[in-house]
């Protein structure tokens, strides 16, 4: 085999083994593997089907069980679990400590991430139940840690309680920053507008987050403190932000969500009571699907499926429904790409089995799985647990789109001869208008080495070696659509 010949087989074999990296980094291996949820339910997605597990501590009453997150490690074996107030180990017993965090079983959302960074060290957050309605000293948000190495590997809640907001809903959702490392965990404020946006890095959490005015203000109103509940996700690109108000008819919002700033800005607002098709109700559950490009919603017996990128997203209305007697309640992705539903009038979990498809292709089935042995008389709890959204992510979903194309070098030489001293596009055909664009490159092990939102500027190579790097350039038009290519170069010095 010639030289020539030699080298573009290497390259192509480097190249397939850069996307599996990427591939298995950004998913987050097998951390979303093992789920548990109330009454004392979960499933484990190490088997696929998924296995029904019964030896949950998470409990619910008459359905009213809702708050849950799930910590596996990279090998899909669980660490740790929480509703929000308790935490439970590997075997299923209260940690150390591990009692008494400040959010509460009826809150629609909790969430426990790690610490970017660190093999023992993670992260709780809690929000006081349905609009600060908690004694004072516990409204808001907080953050518990939890140290693994603590108690012979079983862990331990080792800081608890520390405030990050004294006004908080029941909403939390995060997402990885863009250089795929740090952490954006986001909620919101009662009787206010605003999001705030918290970077966790491998020091914790930045004392100072991003604050972003925008939306409808979280209030009460006429039905109480009902705004506060809901559920609030981050599409799994990271770009998307989605939330719904258990209010009077049910109201809906689509923001942008810049993950290399945290800022998010409003794309549309929906309120079902200018959905004349089907009965007054509320929104509650909420899930995009995985590429995206749709966004799932529970409303009072019904499961709507809106298009995100339509320009009026209420016509774009799909209503999936097979028994409204069901009561869907909480929506979550699976590390199968499945959407899974809580039924809290059934002894069954539907699952969306083809979310990605439009209309009634995407296949809901509310009796995929039986739970017929359930204690509970006739409910199970409305809720499902919370994960970082980034760990759904599939690069393989977000194709090259024939209409957007970047001519890039396949190398350059950073060498201070000025010829080809940097890495950027000599060529771009776009048919869109662009509000930003990102460029990201990663070494042979996976590894982000380098990120701009500055394309012009592009890659000086950084002092890093000769060798071939792979690339991800993303674009989002004004409109919220994105575009995306990916490809290789060769540094050479």
């Amino acid at each position: 085999m010639n030289k020539r010949r030699c080298n573009y087989y290497c390259v192509l074999v480097i190249t397939g083994l850069l996307l599996l990296i990427v591939y298995s980094e950004i998913q987050g291996q097998n951390q979303i593997n093992i789920w548990y949820f109330p009454d004392n339910l979960g499933l484990d997605f190490n088997y696929n089907p998924p296995k029904l597990l019964r030896d949950g501590q998470i409990s619910s009453n008459y359905g009213d069980g809702e708050a849950s997150s799930v910590i596996a490690d990279e090998n899909g074996n669980l660490l740790f679990y929480t509703d929000g107030n308790t935490v439970w180990n590997k075997t299923h017993k209260a940690m150390p400590n591990g009692t008494g965090l400040f959010g509460w079983k009826t809150t629609t959302q909790t969430l426990a991430t790690p610490i970017p960074g660190s093999n023992n060290k993670y992260l709780i957050f809690t929000a006081s139940a349905q609009g600060d309605t908690a004694i004072p000293e516990e409204r808001g948000f907080f953050y518990s840690i939890v140290d693994m190495r603590e108690d012979e590997g079983r862990g331990d809640v080792t800081q608890k309680n520390i405030p990050l907001c004294n006004t908080t809903t029941e909403k939390i959702a995060a997402t990885l920053h863009a250089n795929g490392k740090d952490i954006w965990v986001v909620m919101h404020e009662w009787e206010s507008s605003a999001f705030r946006s918290y970077l966790i890095t491998n020091a914790g959490v930045q004392d100072e987050p991003v604050i972003s005015k925008t939306g409808k203000i979280h209030q009460s109103n006429s039905t109480g403190n009902s705004e506060a509940i809901g559920q609030m996700k981050i599409s799994p690109d990271g770009r998307k932000l989605g939330l719904v108000l258990y209010t009077e008819g049910g109201f809906i919002e689509l923001f942008n969500f810049d993950h290399a700033t945290g800022k998010i800005n409003l794309l549309q607002s929906i309120s079902m009571l200018d959905n004349p098709e089907i009965s007054r109700g509320s929104t509650y559950g909420l899930e995009f699907s995985p590429d995206g490009k749709f966004l799932y919603t529970s409303y009072s017996g019904y499961i709507l499926q809106f298009n995100t990128h339509a320009s009026n997203m209420l016509e774009s209305k799909t209503v999936l429904i097979s028994d409204p007697t069901d009561a869907p309640q909480q929506l979550q992705l699976g590390p199968d790409g499945k959407i899974y539903i809580a039924l809290s009038n059934s002894k069954q979990i539907g699952i969306i089995y083809n979310p990605n498809l439009p209309g009634e292709d995407c296949n809901y089935v509310s009796t995929a799985i039986k739970i017929d042995d359930i204690s509970t008389p006739s409910h199970i709890g409305g809720g499902l647990p919370n994960f970082i959204s980034s760990y759904f992510f599939n690069p393989a979903l977000f194709i090259d789109d024939p209409d957007f194309y970047v001519d890039m070098p396949n190398v350059f030489t950073p060498n201070n001869d000025d010829i080809n001293p940097t890495f950027k596009p000599f060529n771009m055909n776009l048919s869109l208008f662009i509000n930003k664009a990102t460029l990201k490159i990663f070494n042979r092990w996976g590894s982000t080495i380098y990120f701009t939102n500055d394309i012009d500027k592009g890659w000086d190579g950084n002092n890093h070696p000769e060798g071939v790097y792979y690339w991800v350039m993303e674009v989002e038009s004004n409109n919220g659509i994105h575009k995306r290519q990916k490809g290789w170069v060769q540094l050479i010095r």
